[in-house]
Order: structure tokens, then C-alpha cells, then sequence
């Protein structure tokens, strides 16, 4: 609104129109007069919106009005179902003022000096608008004044409605100009003019209402009537918070996901019936997480006499040093609205954006550890955590050393040659069947360049083994035999043949000094891939699908092979089907990649976790939200179209000897950033294969990939089970039961960053 001169009779106070409730108008000041307390109103404005920009027209002895004050927001709406219309109310005062000097006082004019008529104007011809207080207004003919007598009124201000309605359908405009026209009833001339400005957002991002962006910067109000292009844009945003900020609150009840479209509603089949369809408003769900999150982030701060409030909230648990006291609108703007434009409450809470809201105090250059507002939490917090999980993931998939298989498991095992350090060895002409030693080979003379007696190997003869697997690898107790290809005795510049099938016997620390390294056989992935690796183990009973998974840490594995050479160095020894060993598991991994990313980990993890207790069921019961879309029962994947990188697929599978077969992978698909692109994972990329995963796997039946197929069989390579990152198909985990057409088997999650501590 802004504020014309014009000419008035000398003998007429001014008449002033004031863009606000009387409730907010005028400052009081307390008084205590024979020991009686009692408030008295200044004729000063009251100051509020302080982080709001100032109106310079039009100001109490140096404060102004606001900009946002000027205007009618006509989002700020009521519906009408019966006449399909929308109603918009914004009070304001009308009255009079004294001005002496730079200050303003209340006026002393009595009789016809304080009667005013006044009328209202609007440009478009889709808007209809008129004036009310108490019972009287123009309703009926707007362009017909209303009289009003300030005469008995207390300080000479009176408090009247401006009513704006417009139809559902209507295409409303960005801005235009409403004229109230106000004169002395004593007059002719409609002398004084005040404008307000109808207004809807008109920013194309969220970024437009920081303090910092140098334009009119203001709040956002969800729109409900044909969204513009830029309004959609901030929909969108504000969709995708819904998704990424409100739904990672663990405290947070009653969640919904909703569609990140940028529009508000959406026609589906009426699940009633078939041949009708409906609207939903997707808004609705929208309103509803941003209300239940006031409750799940706010917090109060507790002193030591107890609560400030007396009703504490909680503390919410993160790795951030940030609280969130200061979460929400700005204090005192919900009741303000609600006392300006006659709304509830909640309905404003689910409905306006205000910039504290948003952004709080931010400042673009603050610290990662000074963090308001949801769009702040998005981009500092909900990305980062994003992109440094996936950091991590990919960590383990490009782990720099490659693993030694267990000899146990790996039919082509070439052990290193083996050097003797004394005299002591000896050769083995036969084994029994339990592998120790039979008949001592004493013919040692008749073997070229051998230089000692013919009852022991000498110190520093070598030895090359034949090719295959060690059934008694973990037996760590004993000595065993092992067959010998070729020796080469002290001496001699190369390997003679053996006479007859000879064995050694050696130790477990023996063992160790065998370079195995120098094979690519002896590798977990030999003859299927040469990546490296993080190997994958499972203990327990496989036969009866009791496995238990290793949840080691990424600096566990290179602490583990930065210096060995040799399988049996490992300590402890990566395994398959043993009680013993080091590996990671498809659940440790996820947890893994959690709490390693940089300290955003989510709650409820500790390093314990890492080696027990925190399986794929516990994950989905207890550290992340289930990923589900209420809004279109007709379709039976239409959650997918939320599934987004650094969410989790799970499985729980049961097995026909009653157990639960388990698996969990991490999403690698889509660009999620500041900028709001996100690119989701609908049904139809889904079933094409095209999503891509990481996840620990690795199947252990015959006729997978894990297997090398040797004259006509399947060997286990020794353990395959690793990081891999691939196409979803690859996870074994089936999405539907091809036969009902439903879907089955498996979970989609959101990680958890946030939670309340009781």
C-alpha cells in the first residue's frame, strides 16, 4: 500500500489508513496508578516483523510498516465447496492522528470531523472484493461507500475487513492493485487514496526468501489455485524437503511421502470405483509433515531450575553440534497471520514458509555447524550425509588390495614355494587319511644336487607345491602334508622334479612364509573378475541358514592386507562358514557406510553394532523409514517413484527349511543436490534393470556367479562374496511374484538422521 497526498479541508483531522489489525497497531505501555496496574496504548506503532523490510512512505516517529503488511496474499484463503470459491480476509485500521513534529497523538476532533465514508476498487475482473465492520458492509454493490463514525470509537481508530473472493477455477494474477478511496462524510471529493497490492509469490526457488537475496524477500504461501510456473518450481522444493528432511525424524509420527511433481493435486481412478475418478491434494499430506514437524525438531532447553516452558520436548540426537530451539516460523508470525487474515492456527502452520522457517538466521558463508532452517538442513545436512555415505560405499568397492581366498574353499590354490630354514624337514612318501604323516622318504641321495643326509631336507631347500585346496586351512594347531611339485636344493639355480609323490609337513607359521601373492589363482576372484575387494564372510551352519555376518570397519581391512603375502597371515583370517575371521556382511556394510561418513552418521548406531546385534530386520525396524506412497492405491509400485540415492532395498526372504534368508543394498541412481534436481527411481527403470546398487553380496548355490565351472561342475572360487557395484538385477532380490502380479519380498527405507532422547 502506498500513501498519496492529497488536499483536505482545513477544518478535517486526517483521515490515515493503516495496513493492520488494532490487536498489532499500537504500542501499550503498562501504568500502575493507586497501586492498580493497567495497560494504556501509545500513540507509537508497534513494532513487529523486525526481520521484515521496511515501507519508508509511511512511518510512527521513525517505525515503519512492512512491505508483506501492503500486501493481500491471496493464498491466504478459506474454500468454499458449495460456490466453488475461495474467500480471502486482511484487516486494516482506519483513523485519526495528530502529527506534531516528527511524532503522532491521538485526535480530540469530535462530531462530523470523524465521520468517513469509504469504498474499495479492483483492477482484474476475476478478483471481487469489499469492505466489512461488524455487521455493515457493500457486499452487494462495492462501489456503494460505507459510512463510519469514529466518533465514540476509543482513540478515534476503528478496525475493518477487507473481503476478496475469487473463484477456483480463476487465473489469478502475480500482483495488482486494490484501491480503498477513503473522504469526510462532510465532503465530496474522494481525496485520499490507499493501495494494496494482491499479491502471490512470484520467486522460482526457495533461495529468494533468504535475508541475504537482496530482493523483496517475504514467505512463501502454498498455493492452492492454478499454481504459477515459479510457484510449482517451489512446490517442488518444498516436496522434495518433505521427502529428504521430514521423513529422516524418527520422531516424527504419521509421516507421508509425497509426490516431488511440483503440483498440488492429482486425478487417480477412485479406488471405490473403478470408473470414476478423483482428486487428491497432495498439499494436504504436505501441510501435515510440515505441522508434525514442528513438534518432532523443536526442542526446549532445560535449565537447572527445571524447563523453561515447564513441558519438555526432548533433545534430538545428532553427530551435528546445531539444536534446533530456534525451528519453525519466527516467533510470533503464525499468530500474527492468524489475527491479520482470520485463519486458524494449523491450517497457517501447514501453509506458510516464512523465512525462519526456511532458513532461520543463516547466513550464506556460516559454518557447516551453524545450521538453520529446512532448506538448510537439505543442503548442509541431508546432501552431505547423501554424498558422503556414497563416498563411503564406494571406498569399499574400490578397496585398494586384493584379498588372499582361503585355501580351504579355492580348488586352484597354488601355494608359494616354501624354504627351509633348518635342517629338520623331511619328505613324506605317503599320508594317511587324516592327512599327518605315513612313511618317512629316505632316499634324499638320489635327488641331483642334494648335499646333506638322506634323512632330512637341508637348510635352504625350496619347495613348489601342487596345485589345490587346503581342507585343514583353519587348523592352526597341528602340522599337515602337503604335496610337492619340484625341489630345488641349497646350491641349485633351478627346480628338480620329485621321483614319486612326495609330501612336506608344515605348520601354520610356516605356512605363513609362503608368498601365495604372487598367483592370481590364489585371489578371492580369480577367474571371474580382478577388481579388488573387501571379502564378504558368513559363520554358523549355512545348511541350515543360521549365518551371522562380519561388520568390520573399513580401517580393520587395511590394517589387515597392507603387509600380508599369505592367506594364514591374516589375523584374524578372512572366512567362510567358520566361527572365525574378518569380512563384512550386507547389514555391516550399510551400518558401515553410515557411521564412517564423516560424522553424519544416523542415530541409533554404534561401533558395536558393527560386529553384532544390528542385522537387515533391525535396520528396518529401527533406523530407517519404510518407503510407501498412500495416495494412488492403483498402483502397485508407485512408492518406487520416492526411492532415491542412498536409500536402502531389503529383503526378508523365507527358505524351505523355515529360516529367513536376508539382504539390504544401498541405491546408487540419480543426482541428489542443493539445487533440488532429483532424479528418482521409477517402476519402469526399476524392472528394466537400470538401477544401479552397491551392496556386500554374494550367493553361495550352485550355478551362480560366484562359482568357476570346471569340467562341467561348479567350484567354489574361494570367496567371491564382495562390494560390488552393478545393476539391481544382480541383488538375487525378487520384486514381485511373477505369478500374482504383487509385490513381494522386499522394503524400501529412508535412513534415519534424527531422533528424540527421552
Amino acid at each position: 500500500m502506498s500513501y498519496e497526498s492529497t488536499k483536505y479541508y482545513f477544518a478535517n483531522p486526517k483521515i490515515h489508513l493503516f495496513p493492520r489489525s488494532l490487536k498489532y497497531l499500537l504500542k501499550e505501555e503498562k501504568k500502575t496508578e493507586n497501586g492498580t496496574e493497567k495497560t494504556e496504548k501509545q500513540c507509537e506503532l508497534n513494532e513487529i516483523l523486525t526481520t521484515y523490510k521496511d515501507d519508508n512512505a509511511y512511518c510512527f516517529a521513525g517505525k515503519y510498516f512492512k512491505e508483506i503488511e501492503k500486501r493481500v496474499y491471496l493464498d491466504l484463503n478459506t474454500y468454499n465447496s458449495t460456490n466453488n470459491e475461495y474467500t480471502v480476509i486482511k484487516k486494516f485500521c482506519v483513523g485519526f492522528l495528530a502529527k506534531q513534529g516528527d511524532t503522532y497523538k491521538f485526535t480530540d476532533k469530535q462530531a462530523v470531523f470523524c465521520s468517513i465514508e469509504l469504498k474499495c476498487e479492483v483492477s482484474d475482473s476475476n478478483i471481487t472484493a469489499y469492505l466489512k465492520y461488524d455487521d455493515i458492509d457493500n457486499s452487494s454493490n462495492p462501489q456503494t461507500p460505507i459510512s463510519l463514525n469514529l466518533n465514540n470509537i476509543e482513540n478515534r481508530i476503528k478496525e475493518l475487513s477487507l473481503i476478496i473472493k475469487y473463484s477456483a477455477d480463476a487465473i489469478l494474477p502475480a500482483k495488482s492493485d486494490l484501491k480503498i478511496y477513503a473522504k469526510h462524510a462532510n465532503s465530496n471529493d474522494w481525496k485520499e487514496t490507499y493501495i494494496f497490492k494482491l499479491y502471490r509469490n512470484t520467486e522460482n526457488s526457495l533461495d529468494g526468501f533468504k535475508q541475504s537475496s537482496g530482493q523483496d524477500t517475504d514467505f512463501f504461501v502454498l498455493p492452492r489455485v492454478n499454481p504459477s510456473e515459479n510457484q510449482k518450481k517451489c512446490i517442488k522444493q518444498l516436496q522434495i524437503i518433505n521427502n529428504q528432511v521430514f521423513a529422516r525424524n524418527a520422531s516424527l509420527t504419521n509421516f507421508e511421502f509425497v509426490e516431488e511433481s511440483g503440483e498440488i493435486e492429482k486425478t487417480i481412478l477412485d479406488p471405490s470405483d473403478n470408473t470414476k475418478t478423483k482428486i487428491i491434494y497432495i498439499d494436504e499430506s504436505m501441510k501435515k509433515n510440515a505441522c508434525n514437524s514442528l513438534e518432532a525438531f523443536q526442542y526446549d532447553i532445560e535449565t537447572n531450575t527445571g524447563c523453561k516452558s515447564g513441558n519438555k520436548i526432548g533433545v534430538l540426537s545428532t553427530n551435528y553440534s546445531y539444536n534446533f530451539s530456534n525451528y519453525g516460523h519466527n516467533k510470533g508470525f503464525i499468530d500474527y497471520l492468524k489475527e491479520e487474515y482470520s485463519l486458524d492456527a494449523e491450517t497457517l502452520k501447514g501453509r506458510i514458509y516464512d523465512r525462519n522457517f526456511l532458513f532461520g538466521n543463516y547466513k550464506d558463508g556460516d559454518p557447516d555447524n551453524k545450521i538453520e532452517g529446512i532448506v538448510n538442513l537439505y543442503k548442509k545436512v541431508v546432501v552431505n550425509f547423501i554424498s558422503n555415505t556414497l563416498v563411503e560405499a564406494n571406498r569399499y568397492v574400490n578397496f585398494p588390495n586384493r584379498w588372499l581366498s582361503c585355501p580351504k574353499f579355492n580348488p586352484n590354490y597354488h601355494r608359494g614355494n616354501f624354504t627351509t630354514q633348518n635342517a629338520t624337514k623331511y619328505l613324506y612318501s605317503s599320508v594317511t587319511a587324516n592327512q599327518m604323516p605315513g612313511t618317512i622318504y629316505t632316499n634324499l641321495t638320489s635327488m641331483a644336487g642334494y648335499n646333506g643326509t638322506n634323512d632330512h631336507l637341508p637348510a635352504g631347500t625350496t619347495v613348489k607345491f601342487v596345485i589345490g585346496k587346503d581342507k585343514y586351512a583353519y587348523k592352526t594347531n597341528e602340522s599337515h602334508c602337503y604335496e610337492i611339485n619340484e625341489i630345488k636344493f641349497p646350491g641349485q639355480n633351478s627346480f628338480n622334479s620329485v621321483p614319486q609323490r612326495l609330501w612336506i609337513q608344515l605348520s601354520d607359521e610356516e605356512k605363513r612364509t609362503c608368498d601365495d601373492s604372487q598367483f592370481d589363482e590364489n585371489y578371492s576372484d580369480y577367474g571371474l573378475y580382478a577388481n579388488n575387494w573387501v571379502p564378504y564372510f558368513i559363520s554358523g551352519n549355512y545348511d541350515s541358514e543360521q549365518k551371522f555376518g562380519g561388520k568390520h570397519a573399513y580401517k580393520d581391512f587395511e590394517e589387515m592386507t597392507v603387509s600380508n603375502n599369505n592367506w594364514y597371515g591374516y589375523e584374524p583370517r578372512p572366512s567362510m562358514f567358520d566361527s572365525v575371521g574378518i569380512g563384512l556382511d550386507c547389514s555391516g556394510f550399510i551400518i558401515n557406510c553410515i557411521c564412517d561418513c564423516n560424522n553424519f552418521g544416523a542415530f541409533n548406531i554404534s561401533v558395536t553394532d558393527r560386529k553384532n546385534g544390528m542385522n537387515v530386520t533391525d535396520i528396518k525396524n529401527s533406523i530407517c523409514r519404510a518407503i510407501k506412497n498412500n495416495q494412488n492405491q492403483n498402483s502397485n509400485y508407485d512408492y518406487l517413484g520416492f526411492f532415491q540415492k542412498s536409500d536402502v532395498i531389503m529383503s526378508e526372504i523365507p527358505t524351505a527349511s523355515g529360516a529367513v534368508a536376508r539382504h539390504i543394498v544401498l541405491c546408487n541412481n540419480g543426482e541428489v543436490h542443493s539445487t533440488f534436481n532429483n532424479t528418482v527411481v521409477t517402476q519402469e527403470v526399476l524392472n528394466t534393470g537400470d538401477v544401479q546398487v552397491i551392496h556386500n553380496y554374494g550367493a553361495t548355490r550352485d550355478g551362480e556367479k560366484n562359482y568357476i565351472k570346471t569340467n562341467g561342475t561348479y567350484n567354489y572360487d574361494g570367496c567371491y562374496m564382495k562390494t560390488l557395484q552393478g545393476p539391481y538385477n544382480h541383488t538375487g532380490i525378487s520384486l514381485l511374484d511373477v505369478t500374482q502380479k504383487i509385490k513381494k519380498e522386499i522394503t524400501l527405507g529412508r535412513i534415519y538422521l534424527w531422533k528424540k532422547e527421552n
